[in-house]
């Protein structure tokens, strides 16, 4: 989200801006349009406040699962089963 005030770029769902401390204007994750402080859906398309961003945080979460069960996987030693999850996990991914 962009600061209105400062426009410092901020990669965080925070209420004020990190750089100058305004207040941050919540942006529908889905249409793009100003949410209410207190709604809990966006009036332009009926997203639920936070949906979008939930969702991506837990993509992010689940593939640094991935990548660590990666890691482990290769101090297996190098056979079929091995190669066998570390497919699965790559499709996972």
């Amino acid at each position: 989200m962009q600061c209105p005030t400062c426009d410092h770029d901020s990669r965080s769902p925070a209420k004020f801006c990190p750089e100058c401390g305004a207040r941050l204007l919540q942006a529908c994750g889905q249409c793009g349009a100003v949410l209410p402080e207190t709604g809990k859906f966006c009036s332009e398309c009926g997203t639920r406040a936070g949906e979008r961003e939930t969702q991506r945080s837990a993509n992010l979460e689940a593939i640094n699962h991935f990548q660590r069960a990666l890691q482990i996987t290769l101090e297996m030693p190098d056979d079929i089963e091995r190669a066998e999850h570390e497919l699965q996990l790559q499709i996972g991914l």
